[in-house]
């Protein structure tokens, strides 16, 4: 899975913010060169972590393989503390450390990276299940989801105006809606023997869905909304980052879990313990969402 890695900060105006959405107005900053040094240490330090989770299962997590995921996670802090060090590489900065330090901006990543890398994660191993455990061409499979995305057309109309009245509630919501939505469809295909209806995961697909396009735009809404302007270029890659990043680490670390759940028990039990995970996942993305700030609503004129 490509990841994009974050943008450098460029002068630029920053967009109007949403209704209830309040945040701090400072200066803008201009536009700098990127530095190598940094842009490969990150490259190198994310590529680690993935290819940990993608490899460790093969090699039954091997020493190596934690030393591999370690030094990942290392290089990654590394470049964030080193670039923070003088004005000059503060300001090119590709992972601004002083925006990870702001309360709402950090948190709301936090959400992310669980939040997508469950619903990214679903979203594979519910594949891989219909088509090695169900026997499903990958054309049926594909149609099969079509309900997962209109579940998520169906809120489009109404995500924006929930946003700018409940805010992170939203979020919440979302959350706790989709994983009600994966047990809908674990509970009923835990016990088939036999090739299953679509007809009966597309209900719970539809809520996942559902519960995604909740979750998803509201959260961005948030992070974008409280990210100070001197800020506004690095902002947008490390969110498209963090998002791609945390659905490369939900596909790795649910698939490591189907198979082994699969190969220990078959197929309905790998998706059974993939669920379980991506449901742990979920609510916590709702409890986590308590930490972010609560919507300032402004009076109707």
């Amino acid at each position: 899975m490509a990841i994009d890695l974050p943008h450098q900060p460029a002068r630029c105006d920053r967009p109007g913010r949403p209704r209830g959405l309040a945040g701090p107005r400072e200066p803008h900053s201009g536009g700098q060169a990127p530095r190598p040094v940094p842009l490969l240490g990150l490259s190198a330090g994310l590529v680690a972590i993935v290819s940990a989770l993608l490899e460790g299962g093969t090699y039954d997590w091997a020493p190596w393989v934690w030393l591999c995921l370690a030094a990942g996670v290392a290089a990654v802090v590394a470049v964030v503390l080193a670039e923070d060090r003088t004005p000059d590489s503060r300001a090119m900065a590709l992972i601004p450390f002083g925006l990870v330090r702001e309360r709402t901006s950090a948190v709301a990543l936090v959400i992310q990276l669980v939040a997508f890398g469950g619903f990214s994660g679903f979203l594979l191993v519910f594949m891989l299940w219909l088509q090695d455990g169900q026997g499903y061409s990958p054309l049926d499979a594909g149609l099969v989801t079509i309900a997962f995305c209109a579940g998520g057309l169906a809120m489009t109309a109404f995500v924006g105006r929930l946003t700018v009245r409940f805010g992170r509630l939203v979020v919440g919501a979302g959350a706790l809606t989709a994983a009600v939505g994966t047990l809908a469809i674990t509970v009923p295909s835990s016990s088939v023997t036999t090739s299953i209806s679509p007809w009966v995961v597309v209900p719970g697909l539809f809520i996942v869905g559902i519960g995604m396009n909740l979750v998803m735009p509201t959260l961005t809404t948030i992070f974008l909304s409280a990210v100070p302007p001197r800020y506004a270029g690095s902002a947008s890659g490390v969110w498209t980052t963090s998002q791609q990043f945390g659905g490369a680490i939900g596909t790795a670390g649910l698939s490591v879990v189907f198979f082994t759940a699969s190969g220990h028990s078959g197929h309905n039990n790998g998706l059974g313990a993939s669920t379980l995970a991506i449901t742990t996942a979920l609510v916590a993305t709702a409890l986590l969402c308590f930490a972010l700030p609560k919507p300032e609503i402004e009076p109707s004129a």
